[in-house]
This record gives structure tokens, sequence and C-alpha cells, in this order.
């Protein structure tokens, strides 16, 4: 028997997604008229990629105080508190330690 005969095709119901996050919206935090994509995600648990193909489908209805929907793929440096610093990588403190010993010796 083909593969393809064995497993009939996986398609997803949308509307029971999209039905989903309509209901959380309007209990969600809106910032200048926008909510973002994470805030329906930790309410929902749904896939973030699903949550996004949904908002791009256009077929999602917003409450009258939400313009927008933002999506952010953020780097986890700008997640970290003000001023703290990451950890250097295996080495690498040994590198800036004989870079600052050549300026010392420099001077």
């Amino acid at each position: 028997m083909a593969e393809a005969a064995k497993f009939p095709e996986f398609q997803v119901d949308y509307d029971a997604y999209r039905r989903a996050i309509e209901r959380v919206l309007p209990e969600l935090p809106v910032e200048n008229g926008a909510i973002d994509v994470d805030s329906i995600w930790v309410e929902t648990s749904l896939p973030r990629d699903l949550i996004v193909e949904i908002v791009r489908s256009g077929k999602l209805q917003l409450p009258p105080n939400v313009e927008r929907i933002v999506v952010r793929r953020e780097r986890a440096r700008a997640l970290r508190p003000e001023g703290r610093k990451s950890r250097p990588r295996k080495g690498q403190r040994e590198r800036r330690r004989r870079k600052q010993d050549k300026r010392r010796e420099g001077r």
C-alpha cells in the first residue's frame, strides 16, 4: 500500500483556532491600539506560528479598541534587564584579559 493511502491528508481547522483567539482578544492588554502576539500565545497556549498564520490570513475580527496585532521577533539580548551583561563564552574571558594586558603594557 502506498504511503499516501495509509495516512489521509491532515487538514487544520483554522476556524476553531480563529474563534478561540477572537474570544481571548477583548481580555488582553492593549497598548496604543495594538496587541502583541506573545500575549495571545500566553492566553491560548496555541503555537505561535499558528497564531501568526491566522493573524496574517486577515479573517480575524478585532475588538473596537484594537487596531492591529503586532508580531515581533526580539533577540534574547533585548530581553535582559538593563545594565546586565551576558556571561562570556568559553575562552572569551581569557582573550579579554590578554587584550587588556596588552593595552596596559603599551602605556
